[in-house]
């Protein structure tokens, strides 16, 4: 869920405003998203205040892994009352489940990705550039990275460099989901503000890893990243400022809006997008502690809930309960897990050893892959989850 479907919420939002009235906090009417195709041409399925879900999942479920609240309890214990350690028996419980999390989640949600896309014939044809050309593009690039020496490294530098926008517009883009469905309708200096904030984190992250300001970065997946200080430092400054004055700006305009309303902003889109900004933001001895579950305990399982609900809505599992259940008995659910889990194993881990057994190096393999894997699904998530299909409006607001 990327910068396509946080776009297309402004344009949906827009539209909302001009042609629905609120009561109670929850639309009464229907709009039609300007530009929807002829074949998926029907009306948002915008609910009534009887069926409507204030959340993607539950409450509990929605807070601890679709808007940080697991991250932050564990990166405050570990960071606070660990002092970042990594030696002794807490510690090593913390980064073992770090490492799992990061292989079945933070992997997996990559992997889900292409599950959800290539068992549907639909996704398969009307995206086909990224199902067929784009996988071949990247298949090419990972295999240089393999047996050049030199590409892997800087793969992995261009990987770094596009995950602050890919993990920055999920996070706009799930609290856009939040604000839409506890019918809270954002006003456009609102949305501004929102969206500001979401691109001046990302240009900060982008510019804090191109100039001198952070010491010369750590090997990451095996791999020497290089230090492309391409940027003047002042620049981070202006970069720094920026966001800030963007964020109390924010602050002040919903700040404004509640005493004059008596309404808040939805906690759960506050708290997603705290959880995505200070990703890029903490001092360094935090950040690295911070980065062992954000990605895998925010950003994953943010993207697994939603194709979750996708895949229940498209099975009518209604139910919050029945939901739940599917995931403890075999059930198409469980099924679709467990062919995420073996993708995941096999495109992170199998094809990488295979590789090897070749005489390939396996930490080079396996970084290729992994960057290439990665901008892959950045580029295909920004044309899969658009409010325009009617399944995913579907998945935001059942």
């Amino acid at each position: 869920m990327t910068a396509s479907l946080a776009g297309t919420f402004d344009e949906f939002n827009e539209k909302r405003r001009t042609e629905i009235r609120l009561s109670d906090g929850f639309p009464e009417a229907e709009s039609r998203v300007r530009g929807t195709p002829a074949k998926e041409s029907s009306q948002p399925e915008v609910p009534s205040k009887n069926n409507q879900s204030r959340w993607i999942l539950n409450p509990v479920m929605d807070y601890l892994f679709a808007c940080g609240g697991l991250v932050w309890l564990l990166f405050g214990f570990h960071y606070f009352v660990l002092a970042g350690s990594t030696q002794g028996p807490l510690s090593v419980a913390l980064l073992t489940f770090s490492a799992l999390g990061a292989l079945l989640l933070g992997e997996g949600h990559t992997a889900a990705t292409l599950v959800h896309t290539y068992r549907r014939a639909d996704l398969r044809n009307r995206l086909s550039f990224y199902t067929k050309l784009l996988p071949l593009f990247f298949g090419i690039l990972a295999a240089c990275g393999t047996v050049i020496p030199g590409v892997a490294p800087i793969l992995v530098k261009i990987y770094l460099l596009i995950v602050p926008h890919h993990f920055m517009a999920q996070s706009y883009g799930i609290a856009r989901v939040y604000c839409l469905k506890q019918g809270y309708v954002l006003g456009d200096d609102e949305r501004r503000a929102l969206l500001l904030v979401t691109w001046c984190t990302t240009i900060f992250a982008v510019i804090r890893q191109l100039t001198v300001i952070e010491p010369k970065e750590k090997p990451f997946l095996g791999q020497a990243v290089p230090t492309w200080q391409i940027l003047p430092e002042p620049l981070f400054v202006v970069a720094q400022v920026l966001l800030i004055s963007c964020i109390f700006a924010f602050v002040a305009i919903i700040t404004l809006r509640g005493v004059k309303e008596k309404r808040l902003f939805p906690v759960p889109a506050l708290l997603t997008m705290a959880t995505g900004i200070a990703g890029f933001t903490m001092i360094q001895s935090a950040t690295g502690i911070y980065w062992l579950y954000v990605s895998a305990f925010f950003h994953a399982t943010q993207y697994f809930l939603t194709v979750l609900v996708s895949h229940w809505n498209e099975q009518q599992v209604v139910s919050c309960g029945d939901r739940i259940r599917s995931l403890t008995r075999n059930s198409s659910t469980t099924r679709m897990l467990g062919i995420i889990l073996l993708v995941s194993v096999f495109i992170y881990i199998g094809i990488p050893r295979i590789l090897e057994s070749f005489g390939l190096n396996y930490m080079l393999a396996m970084a290729a892959i992994f960057s290439t894997m990665n901008m892959h699904h950045t580029a295909i998530d920004g044309v899969l989850w658009k409010l325009r299909r009617a399944e995913v409006r579907k998945a935001v607001s059942a």
